[in-house]
C-alpha cells in the first residue's frame, strides 16, 4: 500500500471493503464524490453527506480511504483502518475509575 499510495505512511491497518454492484461512478462523480454535499441523487433524495463523513471520520484517526468505481461496473470503497499496538492502546486508555 505505502508503495502505491503517495504520502501513506507504514504501519498495520485493517482493511474494510465495501463492494456494490450498482452503475458505478463516472469520472466527475469520482472526482467530486467525497466533497460534502456533493450528491447524484434528485432534490430531496439524498445530503450528499455519507462518503464526505466517512472521509473525514477515516482521516481523523489516521487511516486512508480509497475509491474504485467504474461507469456500469459498481463500486467498491476501501478503508485502511490504522491499528493499535499493545503500547499505543495502554497508553491511550481511559485512567480507571476507583469505587468505593
Amino acid at each position: 500500500f505505502v508503495s502505491t499510495h503517495t504520502g501513506s505512511r507504514p504501519g498495520a491497518f485493517a482493511l474494510i471493503e465495501v463492494i456494490d454492484n450498482g452503475c458505478g461512478m463516472t469520472p466527475e462523480a469520482r472526482q467530486h464524490c467525497f466533497e460534502p454535499f456533493y450528491t447524484t441523487k434528485e432534490v430531496g433524495q439524498g445530503t450528499g453527506l455519507g462518503l464526505s463523513m466517512i472521509y473525514g471520520i477515516v482521516k481523523q484517526n489516521n487511516g486512508y480511504v480509497c475509491l474504485l468505481s467504474e461507469t456500469d461496473q459498481g463500486t467498491t470503497i476501501q478503508i485502511y483502518w490504522p491499528l493499535l499496538s499493545e503500547v499505543d492502546a495502554v497508553a491511550t486508555a481511559e485512567p480507571e475509575i476507583k469505587r468505593e
